[in-house]
């Protein structure tokens, strides 16, 4: 067998890499027209399997008084719109001490009020079902897996990415400084609240904020105004399965194609009219 020479092997890995990436999208390449479900597909991958076990399990048994978060959720949504009913999802969930360590999968809501923390998936998780439980459609939300913004190389950090008006929003969780605001603003111990989540569960979380806070403005932000949109793209994922990029693409193709071939209408002939028979008004 004829040996490759290394430096070939290494270009070789660098094509292999660069054709990887080529196909990949970064967060500025989304658009809303990508979260239909027509563009996803159900097909064997570990997220969407971490993404279908979280759901089920959340069937199964949900947190004390979560209905009230739905309940509180979808009247935002009925008194001031969209951005409303996720502005509050976001800052409600977010309130869930980030705790690091996880069993690699996806926690539902309830494993989150257990541990008294949660991890940037599991945040994304809870907000995903409180939203879709609440009426906010599933096809206008996914869980974005994007490069780690502290470990591009070898880490993930996973959002919620919402359509709302046709614009995406990304529901990140509050990150360190944002938390030291919040828990300070409201005179929470972190460890003493960790521990009334774990006994209290959702009746432990403040649910009379406002939506349009300080928190949701640094951490619901509008995709453009992001600050990691050259991040590539590692995943879209909601319950209708995996974004397919070459679907998304062929979509595309299909609509600018129809466009393409619609002649334009004709403009109708102005009929001459007999002056004696037109009234002035």
């Amino acid at each position: 067998m004829k040996k490759i020479p290394i430096l070939t092997t290494i270009a070789l890995s660098i094509v292999s890499a660069s054709a990887m990436f080529a196909n990949q999208n970064t967060i500025a390449d989304l658009k809303p027209q990508m979260l239909l479900a027509s563009n996803f597909k159900e097909k064997p991958d570990f997220r969407l399997q971490k993404l279908e076990a979280a759901m089920e399990q959340h069937e199964e048994e949900k947190p004390q008084d979560w209905d009230t978060l739905v309940d509180i959720v979808r009247k935002a949504r009925v008194e001031h719109g969209d951005y409303a009913m996720v502005a509050t999802a976001n800052v409600i969930i977010n309130q869930i001490p980030y705790v690091d360590g996880t069993d690699g999968s996806y926690f539902p809501p309830l494993k989150g009020f257990q541990r008294g923390g949660v991890v940037c998936k599991d945040y994304a998780v809870a907000k995903y079902i409180l939203l879709k439980e609440a009426g906010f459609p599933a096809e206008k939300m996914a869980l974005l897996i994007h490069q780690s913004v502290l470990d591009p190389e070898n880490g993930a950090h996973v959002v919620l990415i919402v359509d709302i008006d046709n614009e995406l929003w990304i529901a990140n969780q509050f990150w360190n400084s944002t938390a030291n605001e919040f828990y300070k603003d409201y005179k929470i111990d972190r460890k003493k609240f960790q521990k009334e989540i774990k006994e209290k569960g959702v009746a432990a979380l403040r649910t009379d904020i406002w939506f349009d806070n300080k928190y949701n403005k640094k951490s619901l932000t509008k995709l453009r105004h992001y600050a990691y949109t050259d991040r590539l793209v590692l995943s879209v994922v909601n319950e209708y399965g995996i974004f397919q990029q070459a679907k998304f693409e062929a979509m595309q193709a299909k609509l600018a194609k129809i466009k393409s071939n619609q002649k334009p209408k004709a403009t109708p002939k102005k009929k001459k009219q007999d002056s004696a028979g037109v009234s002035q008004a």
